[in-house]
């Protein structure tokens, strides 16, 4: 499976993308979910045209408006459903921490 976000600039590329929420992003942390949801993204819009897209990002196409759009829609709709599976960690008080469990 492919996705659309490269672990090097993750951070500094997505942060910006994600509205509403000041985390600091770690593709490390995020990466398996990123991997599912890319499963169902493809699932909604169709695998060839979600592999496009990925391939757009990963090669020189991604310069054309009509690729650089496409791509900003689809890494900010990934982005924000994966930080809706992760909801329930955000949620969790500052004082729970495993110890007190």
């Amino acid at each position: 499976m492919k996705i659309p976000f490269k672990r090097e600039t993750f951070a500094q590329e997505m942060k910006p993308k994600i509205s509403g929420n000041n985390l600091s992003l770690e593709y490390d942390n995020l990466e398996s979910t990123l991997f599912t949801v890319g499963v169902n993204v493809s699932k909604i819009i169709n695998l060839a045209q979600y592999e496009l897209l990925c391939d757009a990002y990963s090669s020189a196409e991604n310069a054309s408006e009509k690729n650089a759009t496409a791509i900003d829609y689809l890494q900010r709709a990934m982005l924000h459903f994966c930080l809706y599976e992760h909801t329930i960690f955000f949620s969790l008080p500052a004082s729970v921490t495993m110890e007190s469990q």
